[in-house]
């Protein structure tokens, strides 16, 4: 087994893995009612919360996400199986997906998933019981921060004096961005559209990945997630910005357009004040104020499953009528590592008419599985946010309040 870096802050997950047998290899996701992590992450029992900790689960086994971007050229992970632990908490057996990592995809790569992703948007959608509600409402505005010194040192060392006071403007006008987008056209949203839960098959199709927060959502919020969060996490050169929220946008807008929608004026205005929502609270940190979670208990990491977790069975999880049935797990030669096996659980997957042997293994071969660094946020291979400025952040900024929000709404 391999843990994969995640939010290990989020309450709603216990840990996520890759696990590798003599059927391959499948991904094991741990959703928690209430698990280990920060205050301002908690898990919800609510349906319509942003952290409905059940949402994803619900997702996968009603052929939602399976569904969603159906002949547009967008999927989702194949769901092999889904079991409740005797805690209560919840184990989703999800496919690997193949193919490239959503990372190492090419601007003209991202731009060509934002036309897939205009045409999925465009359609007529329906709003689940489970889906979330008023999400950058939820999700930005549950911060708070103390009292705010926009010219402080470390913020006024690296950001000019008009970009620090349109950081202002944006923090405390942020509920005034919330209505913005609540009042734009609305469609059923991913909500966490990035390149880190992106993945390109070798057949072309696009595969989005952790579907936790879906729900209702304003047309061009996830567009303005995944421009957002490419060049905030380091993933594209900032240099680029202002090539890529063109192309992507001109991609998005493409794709409403083959979808039947017209609303070009509209789209961008929401684009815009969706970004400016969900993002608003990342420069008070800089300015000297820390949020009231900061003295949330330290989040730790739950132990991988073992065998006896489910008793040796696993219900087979089989789609309901609410959706289209999700994918089988792709056609492949099924192979078998070399690694002796300490700990087999059986899961059968009628669906699927594979039978998979997961193992873990201590011997020559085995890939241990080593719990993500506490306190880590993002993949291994994406550098975490940051609360003090430096060159890198000032320029991100400049461009980002420069080149795209400014005189947008």
């Amino acid at each position: 087994m391999r843990a994969f870096a995640h939010n290990t802050g989020n309450q709603a997950t216990g840990g996520i893995w890759q696990v590798t047998g003599p059927g391959g290899d499948a991904v094991l996701k741990h959703l928690t009612p209430a698990g280990d992590g920060a205050a301002h992450w908690a898990a919800s029992e609510d349906p319509g919360h942003w952290n409905y900790w059940r949402r994803e689960q619900l997702a996968y086994e009603s052929g939602f996400a399976a569904g969603y971007g159906i002949g547009a050229g967008i999927g989702a992970p194949g769901l092999l199986a889904c079991g409740e632990r005797p805690d209560g908490s919840v184990e989703l057996w999800l496919e690997h997906v193949e193919g490239t990592a959503g990372r190492d995809c090419t601007v003209e790569e991202l731009a060509e998933f934002a036309r897939r992703l205009g045409t999925v948007q465009g359609r007529k959608r329906t709003v689940e019981p489970w889906h979330s509600r008023n999400f950058l409402r939820q999700y930005a505005g549950r911060r708070e921060f103390g009292p705010l010194d926009w010219d402080h040192p470390a913020a006024a060392a690296h950001w000019p004096a008009d970009l620090r006071e349109g950081l202002r403007l944006m923090w405390e006008r942020r509920t005034d961005l919330f209505g913005l987008a609540e009042a734009a056209p609305q469609t059923v949203c991913h909500l966490d559209v990035w390149p880190m839960n992106l993945r390109r098959r070798p057949d072309g199709e696009f595969a989005l990945l952790d579907w936790s927060f879906t729900g209702a959502g304003a047309l061009g919020e996830d567009l303005a997630n995944l421009i957002a969060d490419t060049f905030f996490d380091g993933l594209q050169p900032v240099d680029r910005l202002a090539d890529a929220e063109t192309a992507l946008t001109t991609a998005y807008l493409e794709g409403l357009r083959g979808a039947g929608y017209r609303g070009e004026a509209a789209v961008r205005k929401a684009v815009a004040a969706a970004g400016a929502a969900k993002y608003c609270w990342l420069a008070p940190p800089c300015s000297g104020a820390s949020p009231p979670e900061a003295a949330s208990p330290a989040p730790t990491t739950t132990a991988p499953p073992t065998a006896p977790s489910w008793s040796g069975a696993v219900r087979s999880s089989r789609c309901s009528s609410a959706g289209p049935a999700p994918p089988s797990p792709p056609e492949r030669t099924i192979w078998k590592p070399a690694m002796p096996v300490t700990v087999t659980a059986q899961y059968e997957i009628p669906d699927a008419e594979l039978r998979w042997r997961f193992s873990r293994s201590s011997g020559p071969g085995a890939r241990a599985s080593t719990p993500p660094t506490p306190g880590s946020n993002w993949s291994s291979t994406s550098p975490p946010r940051r609360c003090s400025p430096n060159r890198s952040t000032s320029a991100r900024w400049r461009a980002w309040s420069r080149g795209w929000w400014r005189g947008r709404w």
